[in-house]
């Protein structure tokens, strides 16, 4: 037990019949409650907000000169002697508006303000019914960056001058929500496209909350700390905004991103870039790894024989990971080729040229390494039937026929042209299904250029392929630079020290 918690004191009963009851937590409830608030609420200015919001007197706020974890526990204690009416009610409830998607809070949520059963009431008089009203329509919400009262106020004169009505919902030293008048998101964001302010907007139903913090490794393995992130904003905001961090100068940084969840094992699961965090399942805490399509920076291996065996375990433990993903090689000891198996819903070529590709679903590639690796870069065959802009079509057509010793030959595109003898082949073994996936293909280059080996298989994915490589789970247009989102984030750079 830590050593505030005996300082809790003891649990208080409602001051009277018509008094808000206040919510009886056990004593590990409330330990647990005060170590969440203390991380959230960690300074001064962020307390201000919370305990406004359960009108703590002022004169007996602490000064958090000391640790958070003791400020708190003072503030527990003057709750406890009744200087505000239903406190720990107020501070989860206040707590959950803006941070719903905290566990803590969330289990806290569920265990104390879940409705409880209630008698059945007597029978009352039979009287004539009226007519239902309609609830209120739900509205959008608008999040913006506000590091202070001026920021703030110029927001929510902006929304009255837009005359949307705005209603604050909750505020943090960095950010504001207000709910507005309408329900028409594409109108607003019409709206605020072309002002200075960095903001969100958060269609009609869906959950208005931040996630107090988010760990991201950048793509050269700095690491990074996003603070109060709408969970309504994109992915690929958050890649953009990670590389941005970087400056103007940092090399490759307009090229393509990619963005994965990181697990308790250090294995990654790819996110949509066009999904917001709340619908990829990125919860308050949890790690996130950005990255340039088919790049990995390190240190190069210093020869040949390290290499091979770097890439054996690398493409092992990707297949340890994934059980449905097999492996087999030419050399128990340091293998040169890999032949790798899979399972992942696709399009083969079409029957009939000029035709809608099949579906398909079960891939096997070819992964060579040639003499001169690492020095230069794998050469990759996908050798089932696939129909790919950036695979060389191995299915009877003319491109193929022209160069039949290329049919299979995967287009890595930047791999090719930024190859880094170090690049981690469990992050091709990714790049592969992301491939088959159609979640990593392009067409043109930055210069406007083409980038395509097969062009029936570009021309169908640009003009007529959308909503079939949608629903595969693919993106249903050529990969895309990373675009710069309205909302600017509080980014921190980390220490080597720093989680």
């Amino acid at each position: 037990m830590c050593a505030f918690e005996s300082r809790l004191g003891r649990e208080e009963e409602p001051d009277g019949p018509d008094a808000v009851p206040d919510i009886q937590m056990t004593r590990a409830d409330r330990a647990e409650f005060l170590g969440v608030l203390a991380n959230i609420y960690s300074t001064v200015a962020r307390a201000d907000l919370i305990l406004d919001s359960i009108d703590f007197p002022p004169q007996r706020r602490p000064s958090f000169a000391d640790t958070a974890e003791s400020a708190w526990n003072d503030i527990f204690r003057e709750i406890n002697n009744g200087i505000v009416q239903a406190g720990y009610r107020g501070l989860l409830e206040h707590a959950l508006r803006v941070y719903g998607n905290n566990p803590h809070l969330q289990r806290l949520r569920d265990h104390y303000l879940r409705p409880s059963p209630r008698p059945a009431p007597a029978p009352e008089p039979e009287e004539r019914e009226e007519p239902a009203r309609a609830a209120p329509p739900e509205t959008c919400h608008v999040i913006f960056r506000a590091d202070n009262e001026n920021d703030r106020a110029a927001a929510r004169d902006l929304l009255e001058a837009a005359g949307l009505a705005p209603a604050e919902v909750w505020s943090t030293p960095s950010a504001v929500s207000f709910r507005v008048g309408s329900a028409d998101s594409t109108m607003i964001r019409r709206i605020l496209d072309h002002t200075d302010f960095g903001w969100t907007v958060v269609p009609p139903g869906i959950p208005d909350y931040l996630l107090r913090q988010l760990f991201i490794e950048g793509p050269d393995g700095r690491r990074f700390r996003i603070v109060d992130a709408p969970a309504q904003q994109t992915v690929g905001h958050v890649a953009a905004e990670v590389v941005g961090a970087y400056g103007q100068n940092f090399p490759g940084g307009k090229r393509p991103t990619v963005i994965d969840h990181v697990n308790p094992d250090g294995s990654g699961r790819r996110l949509n870039p066009d999904g917001t965090l709340h619908e990829e399942g990125v919860h308050d805490g949890d790690h996130l790894r950005v990255g340039f399509h088919a790049t990995a920076a390190a240190v190069n291996p210093v020869d040949r024989e390290d290499a091979l065996f770097r890439v054996k375990n690398q493409v092992l433990d990707y297949a340890a990971a994934h059980p449905d993903f097999r492996v087999e090689a030419n050399s128990l000891l340091a293998p040169t080729e890999y032949r790798l198996e899979f399972e992942q819903p696709s399009f083969g070529p079409p029957e009939v040229p000029g035709g809608e590709p099949v579906d398909i679903s079960f891939h096997v590639v070819v992964i060579t390494l040639g003499p001169e690796f690492p020095v230069v870069a794998p050469k990759v065959f996908w050798m089932t039937p696939f129909f790919h802009p950036n695979v060389w079509p191995n299915y009877d057509s003319p491109r193929m026929r022209e160069n039949k010793l290329a049919a299979g030959l995967v287009c890595l595109g930047a791999l090719d042209e930024s190859y880094e003898s170090s690049l981690d082949f469990g992050t091709l073994c990714a790049m592969l299904r992301e491939i088959a996936a159609y979640r990593n293909y392009s067409v043109w280059k930055d210069d406007g250029s083409v980038d395509f080996f097969d062009g029936d298989a570009a021309r169908w994915a640009e003009l007529a392929g959308g909503p079939r490589i949608a629903r595969i789970g693919g993106t249903p247009s050529h990969a895309r630079l990373q675009q710069k989102g309205s909302y600017l984030n509080v980014i921190e750079r980390l220490g080597a020290d720093e989680a």
